[in-house]
Protein backbone atom coordinates (compact mmCIF):
# COMPACT_ATOMS: atom_id res chain seq x y z
CA UNK A 1 0.00 0.00 0.00
CA UNK A 2 1.42 3.16 -1.00
CA UNK A 3 1.94 6.10 1.71
CA UNK A 4 -0.32 9.27 0.52
CA UNK A 5 1.24 11.66 3.25
CA UNK A 6 4.96 10.68 1.89
CA UNK A 7 6.25 13.68 0.31
CA UNK A 8 9.16 13.46 -2.21
CA UNK A 9 11.60 15.72 -2.48
CA UNK A 10 14.30 15.60 -5.51
CA UNK A 11 17.70 15.25 -4.60
CA UNK A 12 18.49 18.96 -7.02
CA UNK A 13 15.61 21.02 -5.17
CA UNK A 14 16.92 19.12 -1.50
CA UNK A 15 21.12 20.29 -2.50
CA UNK A 16 19.80 23.33 -3.17
CA UNK A 17 18.03 24.00 -0.25
CA UNK A 18 20.88 23.29 2.00
CA UNK A 19 23.24 25.42 -0.13
CA UNK A 20 20.95 28.10 0.28
CA UNK A 21 20.53 27.08 4.40
CA UNK A 22 24.38 27.55 4.34
CA UNK A 23 24.85 30.51 2.32
CA UNK A 24 21.86 32.45 4.61
CA UNK A 25 24.18 31.28 7.86
CA UNK A 26 27.39 32.44 6.28
CA UNK A 27 25.20 35.76 5.19
CA UNK A 28 23.71 36.00 8.97
CA UNK A 29 27.17 35.61 10.46
CA UNK A 30 28.95 38.02 8.61
CA UNK A 31 25.86 41.11 9.21
CA UNK A 32 23.06 41.83 11.20
CA UNK A 33 21.07 41.59 8.28
CA UNK A 34 20.03 39.12 5.41
CA UNK A 35 19.33 40.44 2.65
CA UNK A 36 16.68 38.27 0.57
CA UNK A 37 18.17 36.00 -2.66
CA UNK A 38 17.42 33.61 -4.57
CA UNK A 39 20.08 31.02 -5.72
CA UNK A 40 19.01 29.50 -9.53
CA UNK A 41 20.15 26.54 -11.16
CA UNK A 42 20.26 26.94 -14.69
CA UNK A 43 22.45 24.76 -17.76
CA UNK A 44 24.07 23.37 -14.37
CA UNK A 45 25.02 26.63 -13.20
CA UNK A 46 24.09 28.43 -9.75
CA UNK A 47 23.35 31.85 -10.14
CA UNK A 48 22.54 33.90 -6.82
CA UNK A 49 20.18 37.32 -7.32
CA UNK A 50 19.57 39.65 -4.20
CA UNK A 51 17.09 41.26 -3.35
CA UNK A 52 16.87 44.66 -1.44
CA UNK A 53 14.13 46.87 -0.27
CA UNK A 54 12.44 48.86 2.22
CA UNK A 55 11.53 46.14 4.28
CA UNK A 56 12.53 41.88 4.09
CA UNK A 57 8.67 41.82 3.55
CA UNK A 58 9.40 43.94 0.31
CA UNK A 59 11.81 42.41 -0.83
CA UNK A 60 10.87 38.86 -0.48
CA UNK A 61 7.37 39.99 -2.37
CA UNK A 62 9.89 40.94 -5.16
CA UNK A 63 12.25 37.93 -5.10
CA UNK A 64 9.04 36.02 -5.66
CA UNK A 65 7.65 38.16 -8.53
CA UNK A 66 10.90 37.63 -9.84
CA UNK A 67 10.44 34.23 -10.06
CA UNK A 68 6.81 34.21 -11.16
CA UNK A 69 8.28 35.40 -14.44
CA UNK A 70 11.45 33.13 -15.11
CA UNK A 71 10.59 31.30 -18.31
CA UNK A 72 14.69 30.11 -19.33
CA UNK A 73 16.20 27.44 -18.72
CA UNK A 74 16.38 27.79 -14.90
CA UNK A 75 15.38 24.43 -13.38
CA UNK A 76 15.59 24.80 -10.02
CA UNK A 77 15.26 27.15 -7.18
CA UNK A 78 15.87 28.75 -3.53
CA UNK A 79 14.56 31.56 -2.12
CA UNK A 80 15.84 32.65 1.32
CA UNK A 81 15.11 34.99 3.62
CA UNK A 82 15.23 36.18 7.63
CA UNK A 83 12.60 35.07 9.43
CA UNK A 84 11.23 33.17 12.61
CA UNK A 85 9.96 29.90 13.34
CA UNK A 86 7.40 28.49 16.55
CA UNK A 87 9.00 25.20 17.66
CA UNK A 88 6.75 23.41 20.68
CA UNK A 89 5.71 27.37 21.53
CA UNK A 90 8.77 28.85 21.29
CA UNK A 91 9.77 30.96 18.56
CA UNK A 92 13.22 31.02 17.10
CA UNK A 93 14.99 33.06 14.95
CA UNK A 94 15.38 31.54 11.52
CA UNK A 95 16.65 31.44 7.75
CA UNK A 96 13.65 30.36 6.08
CA UNK A 97 13.87 28.92 2.06
CA UNK A 98 11.46 28.05 -0.41
CA UNK A 99 12.87 25.68 -3.03
CA UNK A 100 11.39 23.90 -5.53
CA UNK A 101 12.00 22.77 -9.26
CA UNK A 102 10.48 23.32 -12.97
CA UNK A 103 7.64 21.30 -13.49
CA UNK A 104 6.35 20.53 -9.79
CA UNK A 105 3.61 22.12 -9.03
CA UNK A 106 4.93 22.31 -4.85
CA UNK A 107 8.05 23.69 -3.70
CA UNK A 108 9.10 22.83 0.02
CA UNK A 109 10.31 25.18 2.84
CA UNK A 110 13.02 24.29 5.23
CA UNK A 111 14.62 26.37 8.02
CA UNK A 112 17.67 26.43 10.15
CA UNK A 113 17.52 28.33 13.68
CA UNK A 114 19.76 30.19 14.99
CA UNK A 115 20.52 32.24 18.17
CA UNK A 116 20.89 35.47 17.48
CA UNK A 117 21.68 36.60 21.11
CA UNK A 118 25.45 34.91 20.53
CA UNK A 119 28.33 36.87 18.57
CA UNK A 120 28.52 35.12 15.62
CA UNK A 121 25.13 33.43 15.71
CA UNK A 122 25.07 29.77 16.57
CA UNK A 123 23.09 27.70 14.42
CA UNK A 124 20.01 25.59 16.66
CA UNK A 125 19.70 22.22 15.55
CA UNK A 126 20.25 20.55 12.19
CA UNK A 127 18.58 21.66 9.05
CA UNK A 128 14.84 20.78 9.07
CA UNK A 129 11.94 20.22 6.19
CA UNK A 130 9.13 22.10 7.28
CA UNK A 131 6.13 22.32 4.79
CA UNK A 132 4.97 22.69 1.45
CA UNK A 133 4.37 25.68 -0.72
CA UNK A 134 2.66 26.54 -4.28
CA UNK A 135 5.93 26.31 -6.84
CA UNK A 136 7.07 30.06 -7.42
CA UNK A 137 8.45 29.53 -10.67
CA UNK A 138 7.54 30.89 -13.61
CA UNK A 139 6.34 28.67 -16.61
CA UNK A 140 8.13 28.22 -20.13
CA UNK A 141 5.89 29.81 -22.42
Amino acid sequence: MEDDNKIAISQVVSALAMAALDYGMAGRCDSPMLVPFVVMESDGQRYIQRFEAETDEQAVDEAKAFLAKVTDSTSAYALAYDGFVTVEGTEFDAILVIAGERGDPNAFIFTQRYDAATDPITPIGSPAFIGQHESLLGTTS
